[in-house]
């Protein structure tokens, strides 16, 4: 191709022109690094660094030092700290100059003196098992000292001199593995912030802190957090504000006791000297006469202290169970060796209620619940060949046997079973066997599992007569009910006109009577119960002179005020408040409160009790 002289000329000045700006960048290039190493250069003259000593062997980990101080990790992982005075700059939060190299850390020998700040000296030294300092007078902080040390099982810590220390916090975090501490002898009293000072200590199982002064102490949060095997705790003395102690472990609560036996939920305050805490296990409670089981322990478990209460036994597989014949406090140990061969001791406290109408109308389980029930019996009304059916929502393939103050009944003598869902029906000379008096009548089921399941209630034997009763009772006799479960109510027979009646008590009525009389039938008992709940504590007793609210309503309950009921609506009950009354607001008619019982089994207990300030959804018809 040809090419004029001209185009030759300007290729030469563009090859030229193009020389000299590389060389140029290359220059500026050269001149911007040289300036970047110059300021990193003035960086790091300006930036404190420890100065490098020259090791004492060759195999020597790494040294350094911070002005008369030197330390120096050996190749075995002792770190020896010399000199006199701080090993950084004091106070500043900074990390121990040896915490990049923490991993190879297996021992310490602090022969440094005059040491003000050991916050965080061995933090993170979790291979660390050894320790030994030989002067703690000046420190004043030693918060996070031996945070993350996870392999440290024993600290002989008595001869720290702590008298001018102001913050602990943090001083033994995750010290995964101590077993062994001993802090007696110190001198706490300028500390004023112990919180998380033995946060997630799990090894410990004592502790002593009975030399403690934590009156300046002004935060003491979370000292014992997580300490999940604590089981002996000497209290400080002096305390002034919140220190609480381990609250649960497992299923179980967690309680401390004194010598007394009172319980604690924190350390004790403004005591002159310190006191034992032990720690025991609060077992789910029982109720006198009803069914109960608890696993305590593990294969080949013993009863080592302590009794258990009348009534029940403890299995070789650790399990608590039968039914408790006496009412109180019981607080027993129980041993055995866990699978790698440990010796284990568990204090539990069993607490026993006594069997009043409150307590057993909440031990029956959910879907177990009786539907049919013993009323109160009258001793001159009943028949010596006569008896009595009781119907548990529970399944027949599950049930196990029946239980009368604690005593098991023998079926076929003293009552017969059937299905549907679990009918026990029960001789009346069985249930007055005991005298007068309220008896509570226990079912155990057990389920697939073999985990216990219970209905039970309680029915008073009166003297004398039973009040009128409504010839359509063709079974149960009675005036009323005082188990676990309300019988649902049943719609109102029809009157001509809405009315409401205040009703006082006389002496000698029963809500049997009272329905007969409003309702003609005493089976409607219940509908009089359930609208003055808030006055009638306990359904077969009325005190003379209780004004009874008795609600007549027009033909059917088909002609009352109702409201609109859209999808998602909510009820948010009100002091007074029946399933009935919901019912009746919503849809005209009380009998349909199981609609609303139905769509809030989950929050409903049993129909004859809810409570103010529960939220209901009411359902469409």
């Amino acid at each position: 191709m040809y090419v004029s002289d001209e185009e030759k000329a300007w290729n030469q000045v563009w090859k030229a022109r193009k020389r000299k700006r590389g060389t140029e960048e290359v220059k500026l290039w050269k001149r911007g690094v040289g300036m970047l190493l110059a300021v990193l250069l003035a960086m790091a003259w300006l930036v404190p660094q420890p100065e490098k000593i020259a090791m004492a062997a060759p195999n020597d980990i790494a040294g350094g030092s911070y002005g008369s101080v030197t330390w120096v990790i050996d190749a075995d992982g002792k770190l020896t700290v010399s000199g006199s005075g701080d090993f950084r700059a004091p106070l500043t939060n900074a990390a121990a100059p040896w915490f990049s190299y923490a991993e190879y850390i297996r021992s310490a020998d602090i022969q440094a003196t005059g040491i003000t700040d050991m916050s965080s000296m061995f933090a993170g030294c979790y291979n660390l098992v050894s320790v030994s300092i030989s002067d703690t007078g000046s420190a004043v902080d030693m918060s996070w000292m031996f945070n993350d040390c996870e392999r440290l099982v024993s600290l002989d810590a008595s001869r720290f001199n702590t008298g001018n220390v102001t913050d602990m916090s943090y001083m033994f975090a995750n010290c995964f593995s101590l077993a062994q501490l001993n802090v007696s002898g110190w001198n706490t009293r300028s500390v004023t912030n112990m919180s998380y000072m033995f946060s997630n200590c799990y090894g410990l199982t004592s502790l002593d802190l009975s030399g403690f002064d934590a009156a300046n102490a002004a935060d003491m949060s979370y000292l014992l957090d997580g300490c999940a095997n604590l089981k002996t705790v000497y209290s400080p003395i002096h305390i002034t504000t919140s220190a609480s102690l381990p609250e649960s472990s497992g299923s179980n609560s967690l309680i401390w006791v004194d010598a007394s036996g009172n319980e604690w939920k924190e350390m004790p305050r403004n005591l002159d000297s310190g006191i034992e805490l032990k720690r025991i296990l609060a077992l789910p409670t029982a109720v006198k006469y009803v069914p109960f089981e608890a696993y305590v322990g593990g294969q080949g478990s013993a009863l080592a202290s302590g009794t258990l209460p009348e009534g029940l036994a403890l299995a070789s597989d650790g399990k608590v169970s039968g039914v408790p014949c006496a009412a109180g406090a019981f607080d027993f140990s129980i041993w055995w060796t866990d699978e790698n061969g440990v010796d284990e001791t568990v204090v539990y406290r069993l607490v026993v209620g006594e069997n009043t109408n409150p307590n057993v109308d909440t031990m029956s389980d959910p879907n177990y619940e009786l539907i049919e029930y013993v009323p109160d019996l009258y001793l001159e009304s009943l028949s010596g060949t006569g008896s009595h059916t009781l119907v548990s929502r529970g399944d027949y393939s599950e049930f196990v046997a029946v239980y009368l103050n604690g005593r098991k009944l023998t079926e076929g003598t003293d009552y017969t079973s059937a299905p549907g869902s679990t009918r026990i029906t029960i001789r009346d000379q069985t249930l007055t066997d005991e005298g007068e008096g309220t008896h509570t009548i226990g079912i155990e089921f057990r389920t697939a599992d073999n985990t216990l399941r219970r209905a039970v209630q309680n029915y008073t034997v009166l003297p004398g007569k039973a009040p009128e009763e409504d010839n359509s009772n063709t079974n149960n006799s009675g005036g009323g009910n005082s188990g676990s479960y309300t019988q649902p109510p049943v719609e109102p027979v029809e009157a001509e006109t809405e009315t409401v009646i205040s009703h006082v008590v006389q002496r000698g009525d029963t809500l049997w009577k009272l329905a007969i009389r409003y309702y003609g039938a005493g089976r409607f008992w219940t509908r009089i119960y359930q609208d003055n709940r808030e006055i009638i504590r306990s359904p077969h007793r009325l005190s003379v002179g209780q004004v009874l609210t008795i609600y007549l309503e027009e033909g059917n309950d088909g002609n009352a005020e109702t409201e609109d009921v859209m999808a998602g609506d909510t009820y948010t009950v009100k002091a007074g408040d029946s399933l009935w009354r919901i019912a009746r607001k919503y849809y005209g008619k009380g009998s349909l409160w199981q609609l609303i019982y139905e769509a809030n089994q989950s929050r409903i207990s049993s129909p004859g009790r809810i409570r103010t300030g529960q939220v209901f959804t009411i359902p469409s018809r």
